[in-house]
């Protein structure tokens, strides 16, 4: 997948509630879809952060906080790490 630039990266991720629900889906188990660039994700630690690249086995994602952070494709959906907002 190509990588976006951070031209293209959303301004702010929406709320991580809505009407007192987590917001998304989390990336877990077998057939999870792999977070794509250009989406916002949420991480238990580091916040809302937006998807820059998926590709070569890693995910790199910039996180309004916590910066930049490359994370195993393999261990997004099997430790749950990212929820699609």
């Amino acid at each position: 997948m190509p990588a976006v630039t951070t031209a293209e990266v959303p301004t702010s991720c929406p709320a991580p509630e809505v009407g007192g629900r987590p917001r998304g889906r989390l990336l877990r188990g077998r057939g999870a879809p792999l977070p794509a660039p250009g989406i916002c994700v949420l991480h238990a630690h580091w916040g809302d952060g937006s998807v820059m690249s998926a590709d070569d086995g890693q995910v790199t994602v910039l996180f309004d906080t916590a910066g930049y952070r490359t994370l195993s494709i393999d261990a997004v959906p099997r430790n749950g790490l990212l929820t699609v907002g």
